[in-house]
């Protein structure tokens, strides 16, 4: 399905990025392998997992290199796009999906803990496609490019104790829809996509605060509803000439899809025209749910 398309992934050493990397491999597409091996909370660095996942595309006949970015750095990930299009001559989707997860409340915050999560979360996703745009400019319009960035649920339902992840991800749901604006004249189509999955993510999201990840998500031989391979299936198809959404966000639990209706105002109070008082304003607002 997607033979001769170029692919670049980042976060593609482990867990659901892993599962994007080989899934675009087995259906034709040469694919950069980005990870810069950093910890769940983002510190550190290894080299082996983004060499490990091209090695394994490569095994299984495909067509892949591995790359080392920190995508963090803006003029890094720049350097990566034209490091992706020199090395495959082309560049036809991105998978931004590096991202990091770790308890955050406000009154429990720093500025490096702040910065690091936008960064990685956020931040790099505009850097990537920033750089990609610049290249599809050059190149003109062609149909059948893609941008798919790993959103979530917290993004859209905020919840304890993922605050600043929170946030940072809903960052990413209004990037998607603004790029997807903005890059439709290129024929590029953006989506957001949200994981539910079993991966190391989970359990450094929840560390501290929920040490049964195995019992909230619990591994089924016959049907594991928290398989990464079920998330990277749907990527597969917001890629593929056959999608034709832009702008939306998907989110993901085994073969559950859910299509969001995002920022959408539910509910509609006026005054006929007229300047609210305060009591007037007061009354009104208590008939809405």
């Amino acid at each position: 399905m997607l033979k001769g398309k170029v692919a670049l992934v980042t976060g593609a050493g482990r867990g659901v990025g892993r599962s994007h990397a080989l899934m675009l491999a087995a259906a034709g597409a040469q694919v950069m392998v980005n990870d810069y091996g950093g910890s769940a909370w983002g510190y550190g660095s290894d080299e082996g997992p983004a060499h490990a996942v091209a090695k394994e595309v490569i095994a299984a006949g495909g067509i892949a290199e591995a790359d080392t970015t920190d995508v963090s750095n803006w003029a890094d990930a720049q350097r990566l796009i034209d490091c992706t299009v020199e090395r495959f001559g082309a560049l036809d989707i991105l998978v931004n999906n590096a991202g990091i997860s770790r308890p955050t409340l406000f009154g429990e915050l720093s500025e490096d803990i702040w910065d690091r999560i936008l960064d990685i979360n956020a931040k790099s996703m505009a850097a990537l496609i920033d750089a990609a745009t610049r290249h599809w400019r050059q190149e003109g319009p062609k149909p059948g490019r893609a941008v798919v960035c790993t959103a979530s649920c917290s993004g859209s339902n905020p919840h304890l104790p993922l605050g600043i992840y929170g946030i940072s991800k809903a960052a990413v749901l209004a990037m998607a829809q603004v790029a997807a604006q903005e890059l439709a004249p290129l024929g590029v189509r953006v989506n957001a996509l949200g994981p539910t999955a079993r991966t190391r993510m989970v359990t450094a999201a929840m560390h501290g605060y929920r040490d049964n990840i195995d019992e909230i998500m619990p591994f089924d031989p016959n049907y594991d509803l928290y398989d990464p391979d079920h998330i990277a299936r749907v990527m597969l198809y917001l890629v593929s000439p056959q999608c034709a959404f832009a702008g939306r966000f998907v989110a993901v639990r085994a073969d559950d899809v859910y299509l969001f209706d995002s920022w959408t105002g539910s509910h509609h109070t006026g005054n006929g025209g007229k300047a609210w008082t305060h009591e007037g304003l007061a009354r009104a607002m208590q008939k809405l749910p």
